[in-house]
């Protein structure tokens, strides 16, 4: 079977990656080697065949009410609000496309992001069971602090509701990594 994976990179980062020893990771080994083919072992992913999408983030101004248990209104802080932006629409719009050209008979979607739902009931609803749906949702194995989006599953054929330390560091990149020029080191705070 033809999979192809949508990763929400911005989901995977909060829910798996930050405030973690693995950000250096590699996202070929984690989802083909590891995740799907666990679910399906004849699914092939090809590494020449991955391509990022791009959303975009905006950084503004903002000002947020300081942290006081009761919240005080008139007490407020300036900061830094970073928003991603598109970065839904772009996996919906492109994971219908290549559905609609015959791309992929397994489409994954890696997010926990309810607005992804209408895309995943889209694809179900005009193309049925002929292609399968799965759903991964990036959170640690363990973790409370995130559940999982339920509405997402409504339409997918599997969910996976986390990943595991194991699994992530299993699929880290190699500290140096060679190019045709200078190599690329895996930074020390990470």
């Amino acid at each position: 079977m033809k999979p192809i994976i949508y990763v929400d990179g911005y989901n995977l980062f909060y829910g798996c990656l930050k405030n973690s020893p693995y950000k250096w990771l590699d996202l070929y080994k984690l989802f083909a080697q590891q995740i799907l083919y666990a679910q399906d072992p004849l699914a092939k992913l090809y590494p020449s065949y991955i391509q990022i999408i791009k959303g975009s983030y905006s950084l503004e101004r903002a000002r947020l009410p300081l942290f006081r248990n009761p919240p005080d209104k008139n007490q407020s802080v300036e900061v830094w609000k970073l928003e991603e932006k598109e970065t839904d629409v772009n996996i919906a719009l492109t994971s219908y496309r290549d559905v609609v050209r015959g791309a992929a008979e397994v489409v994954v979607f890696v997010s926990n992001d309810t607005d992804l739902t209408p895309a995943l009931a889209a694809i179900r609803e005009d193309f049925g069971e002929k292609l399968k749906i799965g759903v991964i949702i990036p959170v640690r194995k363990g973790d409370s602090g995130r559940p999982a989006n339920a509405r997402l599953s409504l339409y997918a054929d599997w969910t996976r509701k986390y990943i595991t330390p194991e699994e992530l560091l299993a699929a880290q990149l190699p500290s140096l990594i060679p190019t045709g020029k200078k190599p690329i080191n895996k930074p020390g705070y990470w």
